[in-house]
Order: structure tokens, then C-alpha cells, then sequence
């Protein structure tokens, strides 16, 4: 019945998906909070918060490399996003003690900012 719903309502869908992942990450359930997201940007991947969503949650679960896939995603899907991308690619460079990609890629948002 709900991949009915689902199929009817994809926006509605992710809205829950999304909704129902901020709720398990405030109780600490990352997984099932990175599932979630990853619902809602299967229903609607035109949605750039969606990706946010499921990006700051692989962070606080120190899976970095796997942020950085999605990262690699969201910046064909929304080139307007950039200077963000380029944001939380030097963040999850840093955390990962890169600090010389950190570093870099710092640089490159200031260089990006500096051409706006």
C-alpha cells in the first residue's frame, strides 16, 4: 500500500523520508536517519536538501569518504551549489586530518567567492 502511496505522492514521500531521518538522527539512529534520506533522494532527486540532509549525517557518522561520493553526485546534479560543495568537501577534508586537501580546498572556495 505505501509503494502505492509513494509512487502517487513522491514529494509527499520525501518530505516524510526527510522528516522521519531529522527524528532518528535527534535519537542518535544514523543508520536508519541515512536511509531515510537516501528515500527521500531516490523519490526526489531534484531536491538539494535532501542531499544536505543525508551529507550531514554521514559526517557526524565519520563516514567521510562515503560523504564524498555523495558529494561527487550533488555537484552534477546542482553546479549552482558549488561554492557549498566546495564548503563541505574542505570540512570533510579536515575532518579526516587531510589538512593539505582542507587547505586547498579552502583556497579554491575563497578563490570562487572572491569571483562572485
Amino acid at each position: 500500500m505505501i509503494e502505492k502511496w509513494c509512487d502517487k505522492e513522491p514529494e509527499a514521500y520525501q518530505n516524510l523520508s526527510n522528516s522521519l531521518g531529522f527524528y532518528y538522527q535527534s535519537q542518535n539512529r544514523f543508520e536508519d536517519a541515512v536511509q531515510c534520506y537516501r528515500n527521500a533522494v531516490s523519490k526526489c532527486q531534484s531536491n538539494y536538501e535532501n542531499y544536505v540532509s543525508l551529507l550531514r549525517c554521514l559526517r557526524r557518522m565519520s563516514k567521510y569518504e562515503e560523504a564524498l561520493s555523495v558529494i561527487e553526485e550533488v555537484s552534477q546534479l546542482f553546479p549552482k551549489e558549488a561554492t557549498g560543495l566546495h564548503r563541505r568537501i574542505a570540512d570533510l577534508y579536515f575532518d579526516m586530518g587531510d589538512y593539505e586537501k582542507a587547505i586547498e580546498r579552502y583556497q579554491l572556495l575563497s578563490e570562487v567567492e572572491g569571483a562572485e
